[in-house]
């Protein structure tokens, strides 16, 4: 399905001759392979710029709350992205349900880790284990309603995003259904109940860069490049979870007895996400807010402005930004990458514009070289920070 929409005119462009991917890779790889960080870089600023006006013009006074909701208008992006992938892909989506159900269908399921009647069924069964475990936290149904629906689409949503086009950030830091409920109807109208279980599940529900879900999806085309079983692999993972949570648990309840973990012994970014959930509950209940129509507007003005920025992209070939960029480029660890986003974007452009797919070919050692650099200093750093006992 990731692949079913791709422009690239051949499924491996690594092998294809280099006479006739010269010509192809200038009127088609090159300008989609370099939309992404362009768009990147373009959309970026002018957060910057939207950020720095509005509170040089005394509208804002902060950059995470209020006007002009920056993270209000990612939440409508990210929404308009799934529904219009999903509108995209509704003949084939219907497919595979008509697969699952047992009538007449296109789909092939034959080469994937389950068919799709038992992907179907243990969705089914794992969905009505979360929706009972929320009613009996104290949820009111009508938000787990909401709540359920709303954290899988984000959640495929993001997946989808990093298998086919692979962008340098997944944060999407206020797209998750607890923040849009406190939008509206606002937490002064869920009931103390479904305040505490939101806050309590807010370790789950902020940053989304360490969700399994991209790397799961990864795993499993990696799998299927190497000749791995599929199957195989997704038992793995399967099992694997439960083994990782009880890890987890004994590991710091272990740590919390042993050192403290609010003492000094311990990197207090261990209890980062558990006292900002105690926080945020506290705030929440101690001072219920009514719907903040503003963030609303904001939602939809999002929607609409990612929905504009589709229809051109799939209408006008040569449009040059890219509509998942507007998201994106409102993450935190895109700031921190700017620089190196422009010069990679200025670098492929370049290579691609004169110099074909030949050049790229042969430049592309040097960058993965450096990526694999990168990721080497960052591992021998964490490596010395433990040994020596300072943070480096």
């Amino acid at each position: 399905m990731i692949c079913e929409q791709s422009r690239l005119p051949h499924p491996n462009y690594a092998e294809a001759p280099d006479a006739a991917w010269d010509k192809e890779a200038r009127s088609v790889l090159g300008p989609y392979a370099v939309d992404l960080a362009f768009s990147l870089v373009a959309f970026n600023l002018f957060w910057r710029a939207e950020l720095i006006s509005t509170r040089q013009l005394g509208w804002s006074v902060s950059s995470w709350h209020g006007f002009p909701y920056g993270e209000q208008q990612v939440m409508g992006a990210y929404l308009a992205l799934a529904a219009v992938f999903l509108w995209l892909e509704r003949r084939y989506l219907v497919q595979v349900l008509r697969k699952a159900l047992g009538f007449r269908s296109h789909a092939d399921d034959s080469e994937e880790a389950f068919s799709y009647r038992t992907a179907l069924l243990t969705a089914i069964m794992g969905l009505a284990f979360i929706w009972w475990f929320l009613a009996r936290s104290g949820m009111a149904q009508a938000v787990i309603a909401f709540f359920i629906p709303g954290y899988f689409l984000m959640v495929m949503m993001m997946t989808r995003l990093r298998a086919q086009l692979g962008p340098p950030s997944n944060e999407m830091w206020g797209t998750m259904p607890d923040f849009a409920l406190t939008q509206y109807p606002g937490t002064q109208a869920l009931g103390s109940r479904t305040v505490v279980m939101l806050g309590l599940l807010q370790p789950y529900l902020r940053e989304q860069t360490a969700n399994p879900s991209p790397t799961q999806l990864e795993t499993l085309r990696m799998a299927q490049i190497l000749g791995v079983k599929p199957r195989q692999l997704a038992l793995l993972m399967t099992f694997v979870v439960p083994l990782g949570v009880l890890t987890y648990f004994w590991a710091s309840l272990c740590m919390g007895s042993h050192l403290g973990l609010g003492s000094g012994k311990v990197d207090q970014s261990m209890i980062f996400h558990a006292r900002r959930a105690v926080q945020t509950m506290e705030d929440w209940l101690t001072r219920p807010a009514p719907p903040d129509w503003g963030g609303v507007a904001a939602i939809g003005l999002g929607f609409a402005a990612v929905v504009a920025l589709m229809g051109l992209k799939l209408w006008l070939p040569f449009w040059p930004l890219h509509p998942v960029a507007f998201p994106l480029g409102f993450d935190m660890r895109v700031d921190d990458m700017l620089p190196a986003l422009t010069v990679t974007w200025l670098a492929k452009s370049l290579l691609l514009r004169y110099g074909g797919l030949r050049a790229h070919r042969k430049a592309l050692p040097l960058f993965l070289g450096l990526i694999v650099g990168g990721g080497t200093i960052s591992v021998l750093r964490a490596a010395i920070s433990g040994v020596v006992g300072v943070r480096l």
